[in-house]
């Protein structure tokens, strides 16, 4: 029984570092030629039924003893993504017409 607890708690934590990884990576090649890519950004990923969000929640059912590495890995996702939409909301301040006065 302690056994097959302990195969199925590897299994989540394993599930759940792949996600962080693979979330990682489609955050840091996230593009969108949309005049609103920063909103879709926002939406998809930061927002209240986003996909980093939802990772997050998770964490309750992480074990007490991981939780310092997972909470670290997706706080470092958190920054990413919202560094990413700093760069997304730049980018599409620059791209907007400048009109001559």
């Amino acid at each position: 029984m302690a056994l097959q607890l302990h195969s199925l708690i590897f299994a989540f934590m394993e599930n759940l570092s792949t996600l962080i990884i693979n979330l990682n990576e489609e955050i840091a090649g996230f593009s969108s030629d949309e005049d609103n890519a920063d909103e879709i950004f926002r939406i998809k990923y930061l927002g209240s039924n986003g996909l980093v969000k939802s990772l997050m929640s998770k964490m309750r059912e992480v074990p007490a003893d991981n939780r310092k590495e997972v909470g670290k890995e997706l706080n470092e996702l958190k920054l990413l993504a919202e560094h990413k939409l700093d760069t997304l909301k730049k980018s599409a301040v620059n791209k907007q017409p400048t009109t001559k006065k």
